[in-house]
């Protein structure tokens, strides 16, 4: 991720910032840690949170319970056993010290609100005035509001959802080219922003 004009990025347990500087390493005590995965970390003041995850071979898919809080400053390292364990796919986010879980193999539509103690705290759900969302595709979290993508057909919105007051609204809407969009084939949009320029990049799954 990038963050006050500096690139960071991880290789293996070594974390290393813009051309190969050295921060420190991911140092905790893993049981089996030659079986685990560092899969996700993410940024949130000066500590960082990485998410370990377990390929189980007899369920042929990814198992996390358990992240590493590391310190920026004092390099020390914390192990800490989420309430829930996820399996599957996931997305997860990190705002203001709390972590946002979306797990594909429970439901798409819900989003867990996790403490740094790895205690759920709520569900999050997002929903019409008919009903759940059929797709949602998780953008990122900031100034205290969710924003995800929906759409149906070829109707596309950016929607947002205020974390305190619950408050969805459309942030903004599109209309694609009409073509034969078979629903397991599309994987949805993400918006990337560069400058002033907002781009659109859509994913399929053939």
């Amino acid at each position: 991720f990038v963050e006050d004009n500096h690139f960071y990025y991880c290789q293996g347990i070594e974390i290393y910032r813009d051309k190969g500087e050295k921060l420190g390493e991911i140092r905790a005590d893993v049981p089996n840690a030659e079986n685990k995965y560092y899969d996700y970390w993410g940024k949130d003041g000066e500590r960082l949170y990485v998410w370990i995850k377990e390929w189980l071979m007899e369920k042929f898919s990814f198992e996390m319970k358990q992240f590493v809080t590391v310190d920026l400053k004092s390099w020390k390292t914390k192990l800490t056993n989420s309430q829930k364990t996820y399996d599957g796919f996931f997305e997860i986010f990190v705002y203001k010290e709390k972590m946002y879980i979306q797990n594909f193999a429970d439901a798409c539509d819900k989003l867990d609100e996790l403490d740094m103690n790895g205690k759920k705290v709520r569900t999050i759900s997002f929903k019409t005035a008919k009903g759940k969302e059929d797709y949602v595709v998780l953008q990122g979290i900031m100034d205290g509001a969710i924003y995800y993508m929906t759409w149906n057909g070829n109707q596309h919105k950016l929607k947002s959802k205020d974390l305190v007051t619950g408050e969805e609204k459309t942030v903004m809407q599109y209309e694609q080219p009409s073509y034969n969009k078979k629903k397991w084939e599309y994987g949805g949009s993400y918006f990337q922003r560069s400058g002033d320029n907002l781009f659109i990049k859509e994913k399929f799954c053939i």
